[in-house]
């Protein structure tokens, strides 16, 4: 779905039409912290990207990253090998931190609101390749608005990076934060339903995966695996 609509669904759903009290650039504040929460819990925004290496240099920032779903390390054309995620503290133990070699594992470690990659041990030369397939946060949405206050098609809209079953929570998020704003004291139950839609989505796709077990496609790891 598209923001104009769904801004559009929201207000008639809420049905608030534009004014001061419901502006468009509240909706998408809503809308964003959404986002936010939805591609944390559910880790449903993926992206890949290709580090290339420095030495003796351990981390390396990918923007908005919330955590690595897989890395693989390139040390030629021809030479490859996954590499293995593993707590700082298991690091720590396995005398990894500090040492440079060649990287068999990775820490995500926490950086502000994000997460960095950690590359264990540090790799010793330069311009190795290490492709990471990685959860982001979603991009902040934009929505240009006409002289009415509705959404309004323009080239510089951002749409949702969610997946599209995720608009109905999306819209369960704006009622909770309306009834906020209204003072309700039911908001504290359609916050709970947004958690729980969430859960339940996360559980769906946990089945799903489950059932396609053996259906692994090793392309989307380099074929390393």
């Amino acid at each position: 779905m598209n923001i104009e609509d769904l801004i559009q669904d929201i207000r008639d759903q809420l049905d608030e039409p534009p004014s001061d009290y419901l502006t468009q650039d509240t909706i998408l504040t809503w809308l964003n912290t959404a986002q936010l929460i939805i591609a944390k819990k559910a880790k449903c925004v993926k992206d890949s990207t290709t580090i290339t290496t420095v030495a003796d240099q351990a981390e390396y920032e990918i923007a908005d990253m919330l955590g690595v779903d897989a890395a693989v390390f390139y040390d030629s054309d021809t030479s490859t090998h996954p590499l293995k995620g593993i707590s700082w503290a298991k690091a720590q133990e396995k005398g990894l931190v500090g040492e440079t070699g060649t990287p068999y594992y990775y820490v995500d470690w926490p950086a502000g609101s994000t997460r960095n990659l950690h590359l264990l041990p540090a790799p010793s030369a330069d311009d190795y390749e290490v492709v990471v397939h990685y959860y982001r946060k979603a991009q902040a949405l934009v929505c240009a608005e006409d002289a009415d206050g509705y959404p309004e098609d323009d080239a510089i809209n951002v749409d949702p990076e969610v997946p599209d079953e995720y608009m109905v929570t999306l819209v369960t998020w704006c009622k909770h934060k309306l009834l906020r704003k209204q003072e309700d004291p039911d908001y504290r139950n359609v916050r709970a339903d947004f958690y729980e839609e969430i859960e339940m989505m996360i559980e769906g796709e946990a089945m799903k995966h489950t059932d396609h077990d053996n259906e692994f496609d090793a392309s989307f790891y380099g074929g390393a695996y």
